[in-house]
């Protein structure tokens, strides 16, 4: 998905506290907060697709402005793929290789400053091709 890295910022990303593990309690260790979303854009050279890559730890939704630095012009329409669970310990297994399937869906009008809302516990990916 990309192999080269586009430069991206973000500005208020909301934190959490880290929770303690057993050794931090007993060595007086107090909880430190640490960012609750991460995001990177990379560049497929070949195909020129820009994938915005998206994840949100909180058990709640997030509502975040996106601005890829170098793009310049609007997309007509993006591939959103969002794969997200009920809770952060959610996976598919050998057992329910199902249980969070990549949801698959297009989203119109794209600029070069545009806003989504991630859903909780969720890994987004846009998919933003030239010529669209």
């Amino acid at each position: 998905m990309g192999n080269k890295i586009v430069p991206a910022t973000a500005a208020n990303i909301p934190v959490q506290n880290r929770p303690l593990t057993k050794k931090d309690s007993s060595d007086g260790v107090t909880s430190k907060t640490i960012p609750a979303l991460f995001y990177s854009a990379t560049l497929n050279h070949t195909s020129g697709i820009v994938y915005v890559k998206l994840v949100n730890t909180m058990a709640k939704k997030q509502i975040i402005n996106i601005k890829v630095n170098g793009i310049t012009k609007n997309f007509a329409e993006a591939k959103l793929i969002v794969v997200k669970g009920d809770q952060p310990c959610d996976t598919n297994t050998l057992g329910n290789p199902e249980k969070i399937p990549p949801q698959t869906s297009v989203i119109k009008n794209i600029k070069p400053l545009f806003a989504r809302i991630l859903e909780p516990y969720s890994v987004t990916i846009i998919e933003l091709k030239p010529g669209n």
